[in-house]
């Protein structure tokens, strides 16, 4: 019965290793979630990273989620590496319609050799604001498909941290390999007990 047991385990530690790939252009948000008072602004920073110089970023199409009852989005402010919009060099667009979700795009203007210069490998998208309507925690998230393309067209491998996920299974593989020892023993002992009861019975 432990070989099975084992096989579990290597792959969760599999499964762990492999959350977070070393070399992923990431998405993330900054904070992940928000503990607020009513009248509270917080601004959510969104930021990719673990680029190479090229690619350069060219287009961006975004959701991040929330709890409806405790925030309400208000504005979304765009990063200026993809182009300055007010110079017609980028093109932007954001929609609060969807509850729960704040959707937000650009799409530069400006030629892959500008982008490769103004970009670092790291370097914020937007700027999301949200007003706090009452007290409590909401998470922030990225709800549904994320799209980021490169300077020529092309879909960029993105990748969405999620320490929690990791940190949950590794503590459930730890707590079975715990519980197990001692309820094995456990069981194997009381199955010993009945045993001996019910042969001092029977004589």
């Amino acid at each position: 019965m432990r070989k099975p047991f084992g096989q579990l385990i290597a792959i969760g530690i599999v499964v762990l290793l492999n959350i977070q790939p070393v070399h992923a252009i990431l998405l993330s948000l900054v904070p992940s979630s928000a503990t607020v008072t009513t009248g509270n602004t917080v601004d959510v920073d969104v930021i990719i990273s673990g680029l190479g110089n090229p690619p350069s970023v060219g287009t961006f199409d975004l959701d991040v989620g929330f709890n409806t009852a405790i925030l309400a989005p208000t504005t979304v402010m765009f990063g200026a590496f993809l182009g300055d919009p007010t110079l017609f060099e980028a093109l932007t667009a954001f929609d609060f319609g969807t509850p729960g979700k704040v959707e937000f795009a650009e799409v530069s203007l400006l030629s892959p050799s500008e982008l490769d210069v103004l970009q670092r490998s790291s370097f914020l998208l937007a700027i999301l604001s949200f007003s706090a309507i009452s007290n409590g925690t909401s998470p922030l998230f990225f709800a549904g498909n994320q799209i980021v393309d490169d300077a020529f067209g092309n879909k960029l491998p993105i990748s969405i941290p999620e320490p929690a996920t990791g940190f949950l299974l590794g503590s459930c593989l730890i707590s079975l390999w715990i519980i197990r020892r001692p309820l094995t023993s456990n069981a194997i002992g009381a199955a010993n007990r009945w045993s001996r009861k019910r042969w001092w019975r029977c004589t």
